[in-house]
């Protein structure tokens, strides 16, 4: 099987201390009184209030036969979801043991079709195997992939399900296997298999949320409160780049030999990475340059004038513009 198409990970071990959020305090004083997490309670997971009551009660019924609903994670790009697919994953553990069960993550674009699902993947991992399947980028599955999943899926009093495969048949136990899905892009999965799957939408992340993010990830360095509540500020409400920023504020701290960081290093930080207010890009700034030079503009124009196709403009680069109200869909086009 190849690495790329998917990755066993059946050592998986819950030491991570975390913080629980309340309503009080700066997000430092929650990671500095933080405890180590319950193993149903997920608080190693930040924000995602709704989701984690919702896996909660699932766990509790886990706990008793063996069983929990397929389950498929949607929401942004960076938003999460693997990480709550994988924290969900440690907790749910094989029969008679303390261990979880061995995980399997596939990337759903590199799957070809059923034949070779069944080959990497059913036959190496699943049969007479304690399995979790975590299906990434579920809107990228193949068309036959999905159909079999369908009779998979199919709930029903036995909590079973078979089909013939080359004369063989496949059985699959939910009781031994655990299904989990993500994606993105929900519209492009197909309607009868989301129908099958327990959905948890996650929610945007607060800025606190997001300073909390950073703080677990820098947890040897001192970030003064103000400064990261100006460092969230540029995080575009995502919560990897919390994670790759924490990652640059450690890198800066190392060459720099200190263990606080204070108004004056994010500064400088500011003008080493040229961060842009709001952690808006380039692209997006040259959009709103041309768009105060002018009352309203055409997606046309705009391709034209940055060099973007109206596709990209559309679906990637006008979306944080628009969810922020720096700029509005006007009938002749686009304005501030």
């Amino acid at each position: 099987m190849s690495p790329c198409l998917a990755k066993s990970a059946d050592k998986c071990s819950l030491t991570q201390k975390s913080a629980s959020p309340n309503n009080s305090g700066s997000p430092r004083d929650f990671f500095m009184s933080a405890k180590t997490p319950h193993e149903i309670d997920f608080d190693e997971i930040v924000g995602q209030r709704r989701a984690k009551s919702i896996l909660k009660f699932h766990l509790l019924g886990y706990k008793g036969d063996q069983i929990i609903s397929p389950i498929i994670f949607v929401g942004p790009k960076g938003g999460g979801k693997s990480f709550m697919s994988t924290a969900l994953a440690r907790r749910l553990k094989r029969r008679d043991s303390i261990a979880p069960k061995i995980f399997v993550e596939i990337n759903c674009s590199v799957l070809k079709d059923f034949p070779h699902f069944v080959g990497s993947i059913v036959f190496p991992h699943v049969i007479n195997n304690d399995v979790t399947l975590f299906f990434d980028e579920a809107s990228e599955l193949p068309h036959d992939v999905t159909m079999a999943l369908l009779t998979i899926l199919n709930p029903n009093d036995e909590n079973k399900n078979s089909l013939m495969f080359n004369g063989n048949r496949l059985e699959f136990d939910l009781r031994r296997v655990s299904w989990i899905f993500a994606t993105s892009e929900i519209q492009k999965v197909f309607s009868p298999l989301v129908d099958r799957l327990e959905r948890l939408d996650l929610e945007e992340y607060d800025l606190n949320e997001l300073a909390m993010i950073v703080v677990r990830n820098t947890k040897s360095i001192t970030i003064e409160d103000k400064t990261l509540h100006n460092v969230a500020l540029v995080l575009r409400g995502n919560p990897r780049a919390a994670q790759k920023m924490a990652t640059k504020i450690k890198q800066y701290c190392t060459f720099n030999k200190t263990e606080i960081f204070d108004g004056n290093h994010w500064s400088d930080l500011i003008k080493m990475l040229q961060i842009l207010p709001m952690g808006l890009s380039p692209i997006e700034l040259s959009i709103l340059t041309v768009l105060k030079s002018r009352s309203e503009c055409s997606l046309t124009q705009l391709s034209a004038k940055t060099g973007m196709s109206r596709e990209s403009l559309q679906k990637e680069i006008e979306v944080y513009l628009l969810k922020n109200d720096l700029i509005e869909i006007r009938q002749r086009g686009r304005a501030i």
